[in-house]
């Protein structure tokens, strides 16, 4: 072969990144019109209903809902950024709500720092959290949190990030947080019901929210195989139904197989983490159109993380 045959080998493989790129560039262009264009049907509906005579007519109920209604089309299935760039890119633009995604891996293998960019972006594009917490001390998640998304308390005093406390009663600890509601992860039926409280006040304020959930692994050691599915059954339903976009954090290697794919079965993509003894890797599965065949490269920080390069056309 050729250095010739070489150069037009590369060159191909260039233009056709490069045309991968333009397409990614005009998803994320159409999706920030829908974002102004949601926008300005939001600022429409926050204009008082008839003010001039302080109640409202028919007229401006059945227009109202008409606008609800439009607000609502256009936030189903538009991509929500993961706060990292790359990912964004290797998910063609983000990901879609409502969705139910498992973050899988190995400890240290980065499932915490994506979660909490995650988190971050949410907060930044002013759209609710709701953290539920079996595994993790609130302080700690807290500061960790904070090194991203800088004044959580002023977040949380806000009531745009909620924590639902299963940790500390476990350990026969302090709650973490004044804000924080404390329940008890071995009670299934008090667990349920206060998550659905806590999304249904979130809900009456704000168009949506995204929800962390760290993590199932306390959940399947606590509770029998048949319980423990069904409640997840109904859990992610539920957050579907709300139209939430929802990250499960899973350990992986603790339990066998038929428990992994059980889960994955009730979701709705996965993002899968690996770690080496000197290298992490991310793979992405069942998330819109996102497929990556092989593992990508994983640079990760106290705070960030940084993918390998990666060609669109092999993920698909």
């Amino acid at each position: 072969m050729t250095g010739e045959d070489d150069l037009e080998r590369i060159s191909s493989a260039i233009s056709e990144l490069e045309k991968r790129s333009r397409e990614v560039d005009a998803l994320i262009d159409k999706l920030n019109e829908k974002k102004k264009e949601v926008r300005r049907l939001l600022d429409a509906l926050s204009v008082p209903e008839n003010s001039s005579k302080g109640k409202s007519t028919s007229s401006d109920s059945v227009a109202r809902e008409a606008l609800i209604k439009a607000v609502s089309e256009n936030v189903k299935g538009q991509k929500m950024s993961t706060g990292n760039g790359k990912l964004d890119s290797l998910l063609y633009g983000g990901i879609a709500p409502p969705s139910n995604i498992v973050l899988r891996g190995p400890p240290f293998s980065g499932k915490f720092i994506i979660a909490n960019n995650f988190v971050a972006q949410s907060l930044r594009d002013g759209i609710p959290v709701i953290v539920l917490s079996a595994d993790k001390d609130i302080v700690q998640m807290k500061e960790s949190l904070s090194k991203i998304a800088g004044d959580v308390e002023k977040a949380e005093e806000s009531g745009l990030l909620r924590f639902i406390d299963a940790y500390s009663r476990s350990i026969q600890a302090e709650v973490g947080s004044k804000h924080a509601v404390q329940v008890d992860s071995y009670n299934l039926s008090s667990l349920i019901k206060t998550v659905d409280s806590v999304t249904s006040e979130v809900c009456q304020k704000h168009k949506g929210y995204r929800f962390l959930l760290t993590s199932l692994t306390t959940f399947i050691t606590q509770h029998d195989e048949k319980t423990f599915l069904r409640l997840l059954q109904q859990f992610s339903q539920k957050r579907k139904t709300e139209g939430s976009l929802t990250f499960y954090i899973l350990e992986d290697g603790l339990f066998d197989d038929r428990m992994y794919e059980a889960v994955s079965y009730l979701m709705d993509g996965a993002i899968h983490l690996r770690k080496t003894f000197t290298d992490n890797y991310i793979r992405i599965e069942g998330i819109g159109n996102a497929r990556s065949r092989e593992w990508i490269e994983m640079y990760p920080s106290e705070t960030g993380y940084d993918l390998g390069s990666f060609t669109l056309e092999r993920v698909r």
